[in-house]
């Protein structure tokens, strides 16, 4: 019974391989692959778009921040500045901030928009989890970044009570990790867009 089962196997891979083989026979000389288009997810009036445009450079600054405590007792931040593309700067599909943990550094999932690409554009955010989200320890710095690997102002951040922030270079050996992507996670299963 089992080589049964592993021949009916084999010939759906071969019936597929060859349905691949006869697709790409036919196409034209010299047509390309299709390019799959970005979808942005829209939700109420925000359009997020799937995928993170980003800059070659950008200048900007953490100009303030308050420590508080959530109804839970949880370190809550706030941060407040600036960011502004690099002269030339042509298109962007925003800025994000990135959590540095030990390990690992996490971007937002929010891509915010430039107000303008040849201006500052005023930030301010509540940051999620700057005391650690319980799984990669404890967030020790956080940045407003124009790319995965470019950050145009940073904090470090030392647990304590309050929680203390104070301004690092770009360069610091707490953000010299690598960076991914915050997942999305929907508590509701009908709703793909909610977040």
């Amino acid at each position: 019974m089992a080589s049964s089962g592993r021949a009916r196997l084999a010939a759906i891979g071969a019936a597929v391989l060859l349905l691949l083989a006869l697709a790409v026979a036919a196409r034209p000389a010299g047509a390309g692959l299709p390019v799959p288009l970005p979808t942005p997810i829209v939700t109420g009036t925000v359009t997020w778009p799937d995928v993170w445009v980003q800059l070659p450079c950008a200048t900007g600054a953490i100009t303030g921040h308050q420590v508080g405590r959530d109804e839970r007792g949880a370190p809550t931040l706030r941060i407040q500045g600036w960011i502004q593309p690099c002269a030339g700067a042509e298109r962007s599909t925003g800025f994000a901030v990135v959590r540095y943990f030990p390990d690992s550094g996490l971007r937002s999932r929010r891509i915010e928009p430039y107000a303008s690409m040849s201006a500052p554009t005023p930030f301010d955010f509540q940051v999620d989890a700057p005391g650690g989200d319980g799984l990669r320890g404890p967030v020790r710095a956080l940045c407003v970044a124009y790319a995965f690997d470019g950050r145009a102002a940073c904090v470090g951040l030392d647990p304590g009570d309050p929680l203390s922030v104070t301004a690092i270079p770009p360069s610091h050996p707490r953000v010299l990790v690598n960076v991914g992507v915050e997942g999305v996670y929907n508590t509701n299963p009908t709703c793909g867009t909610c977040v």
